[in-house]
């Protein structure tokens, strides 16, 4: 049996085709396309064979980032495709790729920003930056660097020695007011969890925001994602936290509070 169009074309014929074959059918129905086996068995398909996996569009696709004055840029090089098992991709290849979808998808979103703050980027410029942010992907991918607030670091670095401070102030100046959000959302959270536990008054409110800013750790921004998936409790509150809350409180304000806060969540 043959199946026009292109090879995933067909193997996706092969796929709808399972998909509605009964359950309870016993028979293996075995096809061959370019001498290549696909084994049909009940609803489930197995191919024997590398099956080619579509490459993810580069980051930095935006026409502004990948073309100067009306020509086109030539493409990046793309690293060579690792080999893929039989029918499967390796769970370290899955991971790898997983890694450079997130940073292609965030790097993606902090050329958008840089575009914004700023416009006046000659080509050569933006092929400084561009590349910059390229190459974090790949060190993500491979497990080299960390993706936490490292992209906006490292454009707002390529920026600087690309264009020079005075044009990559506008960008320092957007990442700084994202870090300032992000640093006000997150001792709210955690004021309003130790409230939770502490039942504090007003002035111990003031008292223990003021010490978690003089205190600020970047690594407590997590308490705020956290937040969005599930409540903030005592076990929850990043590492430093309790100490800088204790800090700003009487001792006997921290013994209830820390009383109340091992009890099961009301």
């Amino acid at each position: 049996m043959s199946l026009p169009g292109s090879r995933l074309a067909r193997i996706a014929a092969v796929v709808l085709a399972a998909a509605c074959l009964p359950v309870s059918l016993p028979a293996q129905v075995q096809l061959r396309i370019e001498g290549e086996a696909i084994q049909v068995q009940g609803n489930v398909v197995v191919v024997q064979g590398a099956v080619p996996v579509p490459a993810a569009v580069p980051a930095g696709g935006d026409p502004w980032w990948t073309a100067g004055d009306g020509e086109a840029a030539a493409p990046a090089a793309q690293p060579p495709a690792a080999p893929q098992a039989p029918g499967a991709q390796p769970a370290q290849a899955r991971l790898a790729q997983a890694r450079r979808s997130r940073a292609e998808n965030l790097l993606a979103r902090e050329l958008s920003r840089v575009r914004e703050a700023c416009p006046g980027l000659d080509p050569a410029q933006r092929e400084a930056v561009l590349a910059a942010g390229r190459a974090l992907v790949e060190d993500q991918a491979a497990g080299r660097a960390p993706l936490a607030n490292g992209v906006e670091t490292l454009l707002e670095q390529a920026l600087e020695e690309a264009a020079g401070p005075d044009v990559a102030v506008g960008y320092a100046e957007e990442v700084a007011s994202r870090v300032a959000r992000r640093k006000a959302a997150a001792i709210a959270v955690i004021v309003e969890a130790v409230d939770r536990d502490a039942l504090l008054d007003d002035e111990q409110r003031r008292a223990v925001t003021a010490t978690l800013a003089q205190r600020w750790r970047p690594e407590w921004e997590s308490v705020a994602a956290t937040a969005l998936r599930q409540r903030v409790t005592f076990a929850r509150l990043p590492p430093g936290v309790p100490d800088a809350v204790a800090a700003a409180l009487d001792p006997e304000t921290v013994a209830a509070w820390r009383a109340r806060a091992v009890e099961a969540p009301r």
